[in-house]
């Protein structure tokens, strides 16, 4: 098949090159009558593809042949020849008269549509979606809604997470808290530190082999480090903040409750917000450090 592409192509360019030379030769009438007589050129597919596409919809031209055909997120019209599968995650397979599917058609979240004198030789498969429609395109449409729901989760369950730490730990965060309130810049020292020290301290128990199995309680330990030092932060923001507004005898869970509110809005400011709420948390792990979390 390769062989006659390549003679086709070959004879093409032949006729091309000659084709004006021998107009130049011709009389301006038979240039004319010639130019009557053209018809428009189908284009036809010489070499079998498969055709994979992400959050796209397929159209097989009526004069394409293709060998597998797959869209996640996107439906596909077929109108000419697919060797083998059609597959459509998330979409409809619509198969238009005159076109043909070699194997199966699978719709996983959509319909299989059958016109006319159109040919599915495999199985006919499937799936229904529960949201309706394209279940890509649904999710597509109301990402900024779900993003939105998952942030005020994360952040219900971060305030909770540290009012809990604050029931069950108060006397250590006191002690971070002191600490920061010594000296911030000192805090925020120990904790660069610190989060310079973890890859070096990884890549060497990996190096001793024996460390290795203690890689997983460094991880715990590094968890912990930071869920004290956030309390300590919001600990630390939430007496501020109350203090500025003359309330100075509020217990440790509502200062902390208030700090972490603060931290999640900073958070949440664009570009900056993210520097902003590390460079704060940082302060609180190099307390969770210096004090070794709030033992002395």
């Amino acid at each position: 098949m390769k062989k006659i592409a390549v003679i086709i192509l070959a004879l093409f360019c032949v006729i091309s090159i000659a084709a004006p030379l021998s107009a130049s030769r011709q009389p301006a009438a038979a240039k004319n009558t010639c130019a009557t007589m053209k018809t428009p050129a189908k284009t036809i597919s010489l070499e079998s593809q498969e055709i994979i596409k992400i959050n796209q919809d397929i159209t097989v031209a009526e004069w394409d042949s293709v060998k597998k055909v797959v869209a996640i997120g996107g439906s596909v019209t077929v109108n000419g020849r697919v060797e083998e599968e059609v597959i459509a995650i998330g979409g409809s397979i619509k198969v238009n008269a005159g076109a043909e599917i070699g194997t199966d058609a699978v719709a996983i979240g959509g319909l299989v549509t059958k016109l006319g004198d159109a040919k599915i030789s495999g199985d006919i498969i499937e799936i229904g979606n529960p949201l309706g429609g394209n279940a890509f395109q649904a999710f597509s449409k109301h990402t900024a809604v779900i993003m939105s729901l998952f942030m005020l989760v994360s952040a219900l369950a971060t305030l909770v997470l540290l009012v809990v730490i604050a029931a069950l730990f108060p006397a250590q965060i006191e002690k971070m808290l002191a600490f920061i309130d010594r000296g911030l810049l000192q805090s925020l020292g120990w904790g660069l530190l610190a989060g310079l020290l973890i890859v070096p301290i990884i890549l060497m128990f990996v190096i001793s082999l024996i460390g290795i199995p203690l890689i997983p309680l460094f991880l715990l330990v590094l968890a912990a480090a930071y869920i004290m030092g956030l309390a300590a932060t919001a600990a630390f923001l939430g007496r501020r903040i109350l203090h500025s507004l003359r309330v100075k005898t509020a217990a440790l869970p509502w200062e902390i409750l208030a700090g972490g509110l603060v931290l999640i809005l900073i958070g949440w400011v664009p570009w900056v917000g993210w520097l902003v709420k590390l460079l704060l948390v940082l302060c609180g792990c190099g307390a969770v450090v210096a004090t070794r979390f709030g033992a002395r």
